[in-house]
């Protein structure tokens, strides 16, 4: 639905007829190797609500072809993380009327500690949807897996890629940006 919004919002400025938009799963073997090879693989905050967080990294890696370039963002590992599992699992098996009190509870909450941990307000944000719906979708995000920067890196390295560019997420527990460039074929 997002990619059919955006290409009908800019359609204008883009060539619709090189567009194909396909709908499938990173976890499926078969539907990834069929769609080949790009020089651009991007994968921003999603890899790690699939449910199998490694398989999901090694499929996009196999999309990327030789020089190309595969670019990630997963959520850091931190102290929290795991009591962050548990937070999400339960606002996603909750009736409604639960989910709503998690989501008046938490909103102060992580309100207070993004602004004690950044500095700044988090209702002026540089990009995404408003900050209420970010709690939201903060909450609601499970499957939730995380890793070090150090994991990610060692992973994907493994797979035949070197790391290009980092940026650490601007909280513990927010997601660390990776841009890889593939130099060979993986291990």
């Amino acid at each position: 639905i997002c990619a059919r919004s955006l290409m009908v919002k800019y359609s204008k400025r883009l060539d619709k007829d090189k567009w194909t938009i396909l709908q499938g799963d990173v976890l499926d073997d078969n539907f990834c190797k069929k769609l080949g090879v790009f020089d651009i693989v991007y994968a921003w905050g999603i890899l790690h609500h699939t449910g199998d967080m490694w398989k999901a990294i090694n499929n996009s890696c196999c999309s990327v072809k030789k020089s190309g370039f595969l670019v990630v963002a997963i959520y850091n590992k931190s102290l929290t993380s795991p009591i962050w599992k548990i937070i999400k699992y339960i606002y996603n098996i909750s009736p409604g009327i639960v989910k709503k009190m998690l989501v008046y509870f938490f909103t102060p909450l992580i309100y207070i500690a993004k602004y004690l941990v950044t500095g700044r307000n988090p209702l002026e944000k540089e990009r995404g949807m408003d900050f209420f719906i970010d709690v939201i979708d903060w909450l609601g995000g499970y499957p939730y897996e995380y890793a070090t920067s150090n994991e990610i890196i060692h992973h994907i390295e493994k797979k035949g890629f070197k790391v290009l560019k980092i940026k650490k997420g601007k909280t513990p527990i927010a997601c660390n940006e990776f841009l890889f460039q593939k130099i060979k074929e993986g291990l």
